[in-house]
């Protein structure tokens, strides 16, 4: 069964999260693009929270943003890098390599796609998913990096979610489906049948930016159930 992570950006919502029984709460910043990092002492009181309570994931930034330099908190259970700008480096890979080699050892890596790779010049999906397995990734994220409204199904097929579930699959990494979904969306991602959903502005009141919320949480987990 599909899985639901909800991204969260604070302590408070981190309680609404961990209250309304997300499987994997993630932490992020939306003010500060797709794969925003939340300061550092937000990252250690949602860690302190969540200890033995619920796994979390956090979100690091762009490769090219210095990610290697982030404090991830001991308990944090997945990181997760973008690789914008990275399709014009030719180096990507080595990078992206070193910076999965020098996370903690009990801190899994989860390496991105971009959908809509072409607006960020980030590599295709195919390489990302052969650098993963490189890197001894744990999972693969499909996102998108431009928050502009457009959702995941814009830039992609539900056929080529499905095939990226099975790529990913097939080198045995969990997968992950996330990218602006929204009510319409979230039930044929599901059918897809990814390891997990990522949302956050379907989790919020509002925008993005917006609060996540119980009952918004709650309307996601019955969408969830009709994939």
């Amino acid at each position: 069964m599909t899985r639901l992570l909800v991204s969260v950006r604070d302590l408070a919502e981190a309680r609404t999260a961990l209250e309304a029984g997300v499987d994997l709460i993630d932490l992020k910043e939306p003010d500060r693009g797709g794969l925003g990092r939340v300061d550092a002492q937000v990252a250690r009181d949602v860690a302190e929270l969540l200890t033995g309570r619920a796994p979390l994931s956090m979100a690091l930034g762009e490769l090219t943003d210095d990610a290697l330099k982030a404090e991830i908190p001991a308990t944090v259970r997945y990181v997760k890098v973008g690789l914008a700008d990275c399709a014009r480096r030719p180096t990507w890979r080595t990078e992206l390599r070193r910076f999965a080699a020098a996370l903690p050892p009990t801190t899994g890596f989860v390496a991105v796609v971009y959908a809509d790779a072409e607006l960020c010049a980030a590599p295709p999906a195919s390489d990302v998913v052969a650098a993963a397995v490189e890197c001894g990734a744990q999972a693969v994220l499909v996102d998108t990096a431009v928050k502009d409204g457009r959702d995941l199904l814009q830039w992609w097929s539900a056929e080529r979610v499905r095939e990226f579930v099975a790529a990913v699959h097939q080198e045995g990494m969990l997968s992950v489906v996330g990218g602006g979904l929204t009510v319409e969306t979230i039930p044929q991602v599901a059918a897809c049948r990814p390891d997990y959903v990522a949302v956050r502005g379907a989790a919020c009141e509002g925008p993005r930016t917006g609060r996540v919320s119980a009952a918004r949480i709650a309307t996601v987990r019955r969408l969830l159930a009709q994939g």
